[in-house]
């Protein structure tokens, strides 16, 4: 028998106050006078007796509750095999999981508490005899050798919640892994403690375990969970926005709840509140949504905070937005446009390039995101189809006609259908206004805050007639159609009838110039989205283009407060990446330092898959896995006591319990048996 609170049995010495008591009552007498006692001294000796005898069974019963009760507080205990190790087990592997899950907070602990008291009790299951080896999805831990029933029981101590999430058959396998460094003769044990959350489970395969070892799985239940978090975010490529705003999007997952419910989503910009929304949620349904903001601050460390009291310890989703790259714009022509150059060289967005029509240069044209086609008389073959490839990518094309064309302007590949523009004779059109876009205009769309009452209009001389080529975005006050796009493959086709760059025309001045080339640049994105944080899957962190020119290949320190880790810094063409394996590094910012200087930073969100809790208890484990005699399921309820987890016995049996409720008993039976005695002690007299 062992004690779990060793430290009460000092408290039996006190069991010698009731025989102090006793005795010293034994001292007291009572001296009655009477007249003549002789007659009495037979019932003298009876009395004696039976009060000798009250004394003593009064002496036990005060004994035996003050004992039950000191050895209740001790919480004594036997273990299975009551300290005989069991034959043949020599070696014995034990896994618990420490991922997230296991930390979902329960009443009076967590799942993990619960694991780490049972691997505690389990050295003493075979007698503290043997090798014992501790796996964990922590690096450090794992990397612990084999070692003796006391080590085992210290490291086991160490155990803490890490961000780590493992696979449960990569998990076998490096248990069994570890069995073939032992002796081939030793008789193998392997305990994996875990809530077997199904993100642990490989879709579609089944798991494979090795016959030779003895396995004894054992599910840690949780209390009824649900959880409302966010998946994933990103940035929307709206250039239809007002240019001094962002827009967040982001989707919300729920698992486990059954009714509808609302809750708050808030973005804050380190401790500064930058936006927030109360939105709806449904079970079983995702949800997207928006939030909109101007940064207030230095515009690197973003958190988004979600209200979701069932489960708090994923509500925080982290998250950095870098600097766009520069969109790259290539005028292709005969001779420098000094007005586009202008325009384009004034922003640090964008990186402007020219190349000659009659010397094209195809790597710049497949690389750019705006291609401008600058008063081109013809288009080659082999150009037309460097032009169809770009637009198909999703690139963007602009057409700029020359005022001296003569021929209709075909682009080679795109069909006649598509794209045909009929050449205007000059002299018979005037410089022509153009009129402002229509407030339904998506394309402007946010571009003039307030047109005022009466806007300027720009003009230009219409050189092609656009009337069947696209969709208009631009008219004349004619109705002519001055601007059009076209839709081929994934990009757009823009064609002006006159050219924009004029300088004898006063639309190359106007702002209307400079909205249609932006908006063109922009869209050259389409409306995709931007990543805004790390996955958990990927070794390589890219940071922000700006490092890429401060910082050269070596080594260099991740930090997020008190955490830090060395990591590698190398090139990927011109982009700057951190060899950092992201599974295994913890929530929130990491601060990329190089020779005492930030050079970069980037956010870690959970493995959005850890954030449901879906778990196999005892019964769903059975269906999964083969029903042999060398496996065996061990469940651990989430009403499980730790104290007694880690004495390796079942709290529903707890000797403790009955030792509490036999002193109980006796001091009742002692207050009866005063008071019996006290009635009868007033009836004699």
């Amino acid at each position: 028998m062992q004690f779990l609170n060793p430290g009460f049995l000092w408290a039996l010495l006190a069991l010698a106050i009731p025989v102090v008591v006793h005795l010293f009552n034994l001292q007291r007498t009572e001296r009655v006078v009477f007249a003549n006692n002789r007659m009495l001294q037979s019932i003298i000796r009876e009395t004696s007796k039976a009060r000798n005898l009250r004394h003593l069974l009064l002496l036990a019963l005060r004994i035996l509750a003050m004992a039950s009760i000191i050895l209740a507080f001790a919480q004594p205990f036997f273990t299975k095999n009551d300290g005989k190790p069991t034959q043949g087990i020599a070696a014995v592997c034990t896994y618990i999981d420490n991922s997230p899950s296991m930390s979902l907070p329960d009443d009076g602990g967590t799942a993990l508490d619960r694991g780490i008291a049972f691997a505690g009790s389990i050295p003493g299951k075979s007698g503290n005899i043997g090798w014992f080896k501790l796996m964990t999805n922590s690096q450090g831990l794992t990397k612990h050798s084999w070692t003796s029933a006391a080590g085992f029981k210290d490291q086991v101590l160490e155990v803490q919640k890490t961000p780590s999430s493992g696979n449960l058959q990569t998990n076998l396998n490096r248990a069994y892994r570890q069995f073939s460094l032992r002796n081939g003769q030793e008789r193998k044990q392997l305990f994996v403690i875990s809530d077997f959350q199904k993100s642990q489970f490989s879709e579609g395969t089944q798991v494979k375990l090795d016959s030779t070892v003895d396995h004894i799985f054992i599910p840690v239940g949780h209390k009824d969970v649900f959880n409302v978090w966010i998946d994933s975010a990103w940035k929307a490529m709206n250039v239809l926005e007002p240019v001094d705003r962002t827009e967040i999007r982001f989707k919300v997952k729920t698992s486990g709840i059954q009714q509808a419910k609302q809750t708050r989503v808030q973005l804050f910009e380190g401790n500064n509140l930058l936006s927030g929304k109360q939105i709806d949620i449904k079970p079983g349904q995702d949800l997207i949504s928006s939030l909109s903001f101007k940064s207030v601050g230095n515009g690197i460390r973003y958190r988004l905070e979600i209200d979701d009291i069932g489960n708090p310890s994923d509500n925080s989703f982290y998250f950095t937005i870098r600097p766009r790259s520069p969109l790259k714009i290539l005028v292709l022509g005969q001779n420098r446009n000094q007005v586009l150059y202008n325009l384009f060289s004034s922003s640090n967005d964008f990186r402007f390039f020219e190349t000659s029509s009659g010397n094209p240069d195809y790597a710049a044209i497949e690389s750019c995101d705006l291609l401008i086609l600058n008063q081109v008389k013809e288009i080659s073959q082999a150009l037309g189809s460097r032009i169809k490839e770009s637009l198909e990518s999703g690139k963007a094309v602009a057409l700029l006609p020359s005022s001296n064309i003569e021929n209709d302007l075909l682009v080679p590949g795109i069909p006649d259908a598509v794209f045909n523009p009929a050449p205007v004779p000059v002299k018979t059109v005037p410089e022509s206004k153009i009129l402002q876009p229509a407030s339904d205009n998506s394309f402007f769309k946010g571009t003039f805050v307030e047109q005022g009452r009466n806007p300027g209009l720009p003009s230009s001389t219409q050189i092609l007639n656009l009337d069947k080529n696209g969709f208009p975005l631009l008219r004349y006050e004619s109705g002519k159609v001055f601007l059009s796009k076209l839709n081929v493959g994934a990009g757009n086709l823009y064609v002006f009838a006159g050219d924009a760059s004029d300088k004898n025309n006063s639309f190359h001045r106007h702002p209307l110039m400079l909205a249609s080339f932006y908006r063109m640049a922009y869209l050259a994105q389409k409306d995709g989205s931007e990543k805004l944080f790390e996955s958990r899957t990927q070794d390589r962190v890219f940071l922000s283009p700006d490092s890429a020119g401060s910082a050269g290949e070596g080594q260099v320190e991740l930090v997020n407060g008190s955490l830090k880790i060395m990591a590698g810094l190398g090139h990927s063409g011109k982009d700057l990446f951190v060899q950092a394996d992201c599974k295994n590094l913890a929530e929130g910012f990491w601060d990329v330092i190089k020779a005492g200087q930030n050079i970069g930073t980037f956010a870690i969100n959970r493995h959005p898959e850890e954030s449901i809790p879906e778990f196999y208890g005892a019964e769903a484990l059975k269906t999964i896995l083969p029903n042999k005699p060398w496996i065996k399921i061990q469940e651990i309820s989430s009403n499980e006591s730790a104290e007694h987890l880690r004495a390796g016995m079942d709290s529903g049996n707890s000797l403790w319990k009955y030792l509490l409720a036999f002193g109980i008993l006796c001091l009742i039976a002692e207050a009866i048996f005063i008071r019996k005695s006290a009635k009868q002690k007033s009836s004699a007299s």
